[in-house]
């Protein structure tokens, strides 16, 4: 379950969201980008935090390793991406972004890709074929690193519109090799064929939007140092719980609205949030952030979100008022049903289609083995930045409900009472093996009597009960209002409900009677009077 996405939104609806309501609000009348800004799907790697640029202001994509295909097969994502923010948005800038620790540089490192990840192998193969070729030293990171960053951006630069765009001096492309470790980034000067530290405190005769430049130098002054710890961290892996797919729209911030920390979401943006359905030997980004997202990290829950104003489900809606945009227009109706209905409003439109992108995420063979063995969930969501709520889609009301709704349903359900059942056995078992290990004979035997008394185990929650409140509220508070909060009311009875009904905590004692370490627990030498009690506990029923 997304509890830790759920907690983020409900803050950011409560703070971050009333200080940007002016902003979000005049942003519903179109978004007007100064970058488009391409970088990786890695969690660790926050470019709005990096260039601390706040909703409307980075066009985005971000794929597995921050590529930019050149072949037909694999490219569309970014022809239609490239097109939108060029001739749509007319964006004056790009920057590419690669990173240190890059798990698909990495990747090129192993012999077995193609066997382990035979889409993310397909997706790289260009990088692959070119470093081979080339005189880096493939056991270095690094280099590997800064020559994918190369090649890209000069793939990039040689892209027919993008040719057009610098030609008529409306376009400045600029790449860079970020550290997230240490907050430093370098730029690739292609006049010196190296990349330079960039210094906030120097002039480098780069020509970057100036509030780019003011956002970067504010990241590495003030915001990296006060999650320093986290990043150098972050440099030994990234553990991401959920893939979050979402548009290139600037005017939806994971970031801002999740609340997420670096390294806790993984990320693909594109046109129109979308993921094209399984084919047989497809390469796509798309097709190999999924499998890098389920085979190498392991992830659980997956996040498909649509959002207000978008211009991508308005061209969907009439593709002649796109017509300009013929490779955004080939993106659109590939990954589009043709029983989608086109009539429906535009937020209906957005919502359908989120659910059309779900159909064909678990049209791929790998999403149906993990769902089919409950290892992994995915989810419908519709963000309306301008009034800062999140719609999610429930499947048995068929209907995107409110946050609220959402959480108030989250935490009423069988999964969550079993997360409470599992938590609360834990506490009493704990409980009644401390009794036994510390010699406290009289609890002992007064939890013994009352149980033969009234079949009842109150006596353990007035044990445990206060600990137990506390640790879920520590959990589950933030989406309650208060510890009056209904929701938080019922957790705590069915706190109690499974402490009345629990069924095992008898069988774990007798097993521990049974073993060789019973009569002492590695801790004292249990006397015949501790033995008797400890037998006691273990025949009387806790049910």
């Amino acid at each position: 379950m997304l509890f830790k996405l759920l907690k983020g939104v409900k803050q950011y609806k409560q703070n971050q969201y009333l200080k940007q309501q002016e902003l979000l609000k005049k942003l519903q009348q179109g978004q007007h980008p100064s970058t488009l800004f391409i970088t990786c799907a890695d969690s660790r790697i926050v470019p709005s935090l990096l260039t601390h640029s706040e909703p409307g202001k980075l066009f985005m994509t971000r794929n597995v390793g921050a590529l930019v295909p050149t072949d037909d097969k694999s490219s569309l994502s970014m022809d239609a991406v490239l097109e939108y923010a060029l001739k749509g948005l007319r964006v004056k800038q790009i920057i590419l972004c690669g990173h240190s620790h890059c798990g698909a540089m990495h990747g090129l490192q192993q012999e077995n890709l193609e066997e382990t990840l035979p889409n993310t192998a397909a997706w790289l193969q260009a990088v692959k074929s070119n470093i081979t070729n080339s005189s880096v030293d493939t056991n270095s990171l690094e280099q590997i690193t800064r020559e994918s960053i190369k090649q890209q951006f000069n793939q990039l630069n040689a892209h027919s519109l993008v040719r057009e765009y610098i030609q008529a001096g409306q376009l400045a492309v600029f790449a860079w090799h970020y550290y997230f470790e240490t907050g430093e980034v370098y730029y690739y000067s292609p006049e010196e064929k190296q990349f330079n530290l960039y210094d906030p405190s120097q002039e480098h005769g780069l020509s970057f939007d100036v509030t780019l430049k003011e956002g970067l130098n504010y990241f590495q002054q003030h915001l990296y140092p006060q999650q320093q710890t986290l990043f150098k961290n972050l440099a030994h892996g990234q553990k991401p719980s959920v893939y979050f797919v979402t548009c290139s729209d600037s005017r939806v911030a994971p970031a801002d609205f999740l609340q997420a920390d670096p390294g806790e979401v993984f990320i693909t943006r594109n046109i129109g949030n979308m993921v094209p359905p399984w084919r047989e030997g497809q390469v796509s980004g798309e097709a190999a952030a999924l499998e890098f997202a389920l085979k190498q990290l392991e992830i659980k829950d997956i996040v498909v979100c649509g959002h207000s104003e978008c211009g991508a489900m308005n061209g969907l809606a009439d593709l002649q008022q796109i017509q300009h945009l013929p490779q955004v227009s080939s993106w659109l109706k590939q990954n589009t049903p043709e029983s989608t209905t086109k009539t429906a409003s535009i937020p209906e439109l957005t919502r359908q289609n989120t659910l059309n992108q779900i159909a064909n995420i678990k049209s791929y063979p790998t999403v149906q083995e993990k769902i089919a063995a409950k290892e992994l969930n995915v989810h419908a969501w519709y963000y309306d930045f301008a009034q800062g709520e999140v719609y999610i889609y429930h499947e048995q009301q068929h209907a995107f409900l409110d946050l609220e709704t959402s959480i108030t349903q989250a935490l009423s359900s069988t999964l969550m009472s079993t997360r409470i059942h599992e938590f609360v056995q834990k506490k009493v078992t704990a409980f009644v093996e401390t009794l036994l290990r510390t010699q406290r004979l009289d609890e002992a035997k007064n939890l013994v009597t009352q149980l033969r008394l009234t079949g009842s185990v109150t006596a353990i929650w007035d044990y445990i009960g206060e600990e137990c409140e506390r640790e879920l509220w520590s959990e589950y508070g933030e989406l309650c209002d208060n510890i009056h909060d209904s929701r938080f009311v019922y957790l705590i009875a069915e706190a109690k409900k499974t402490v009345l009904n629990l069924d095992s905590v008898q069988q774990q004692l007798e097993h521990k009677a049974r073993s060789p370490s019973a009569t002492g627990f590695g801790l004292f030498q249990i006397t015949p009077e501790v033995l008797a009690a400890k037998n006691e506990c273990c025949r009387c029923s806790l049910m």
